[in-house]
């Protein structure tokens, strides 16, 4: 396939992704951004070309937020999060404290806060170039951004970030488009303790393989619960869920090569 034609047929792509999520579109003004946002999607993947935000209005679970949305890939992390409600599985867990470990630009964050309006949330996000977009998707809400990566030491990593695909977004070097920035690295522990949180109800986990640093000696004694992704590094997913079976009870999601999602919480006893 020419590179014109595989332009076409991402875009055509795109356009009946942003319909499929018409159901998310509160009003006429947020469909029609949506549908805009969908066929321009692939211009912008190219550096330099409409690179800024469109600012629409969302329905995410229980609630309605005023959100900015850039890239292709958002697109396909909203038909996740508000379409599939890969976190209603958390629904039902109570939650005071949440901490949202590779927040992106906010949408897991959004989500979980319509289903527990009274928590307040500590949302970590790596990527210097999608704070802002985070801090303005989350203004006035109980919300604290903090940026650094998640890993199993302190002081700075080398993180990959893509302009073409925040998914290629990782401590791992895994595509060549990826651009290497150093970036601030917290533990977990760290991150908890600057935050003055000594109990965490629900952590959310989408950190694309970090997760194995936090998690690979069992969950952090602070979590209750854990709703998320696992991919595979040298083992697959399931390597890691068994380490938290042994303390947790485990609901998966789905499951395929590479990758999981899944809900955890801490046996009582």
């Amino acid at each position: 396939m020419s590179r014109a034609l595989e332009w076409l047929s991402e875009t055509i792509r795109y356009l009946r992704l942003a319909w499929r999520l018409r159901p998310l579109a509160p009003d006429r003004r947020s469909l029609l951004s949506l549908l805009y946002l969908g066929g321009t999607t692939m211009l912008r993947s190219r550096p330099r070309l409409l690179r800024k935000p469109v600012w629409l209005r969302l329905r995410l679970g229980d609630g309605v937020f005023r959100v900015g949305l850039e890239t292709r890939t958002e697109l396909d992390t909203l038909l996740e999060i508000g379409i599939e409600d890969e976190y209603g599985l958390a629904d039902q867990i109570p939650a005071k404290t949440i901490v949202d470990l590779g927040a992106s630009v906010g949408l897991a964050t959004l989500r979980l806060l319509s289903s527990h309006p009274e928590a307040e949330v500590l949302a970590v996000e790596a990527d210097p170039i999608l704070i802002p977009r985070l801090q303005a998707n989350v203004a006035g809400l109980p919300v604290t951004v903090v940026h650094a990566a998640v890993s199993g030491e302190e002081g700075e990593r080398t993180f990959y970030r893509s302009d073409l695909d925040s998914w290629g977004n990782s401590l791992d070097n895994t595509e060549d488009s990826q651009e290497a920035v150093r970036v601030p690295a917290r533990k977990l522990a760290s991150l908890l303790d600057g935050a003055g949180i000594e109990r965490v109800d629900l952590l959310k986990m989408d950190i694309e393989g970090a997760e194995w640093e936090v998690l690979q000696e069992g969950p952090p004694d602070r979590v209750e619960a854990i709703v998320g992704e696992v991919h595979g590094r040298d083992d697959e997913p399931e390597t890691l869920i068994d380490v938290l079976r042994g303390s947790m009870d485990v609901k998966m999601l789905s499951a395929e090569p590479g990758r999981a999602t899944f809900v955890a919480k801490k046996r009582s006893g």
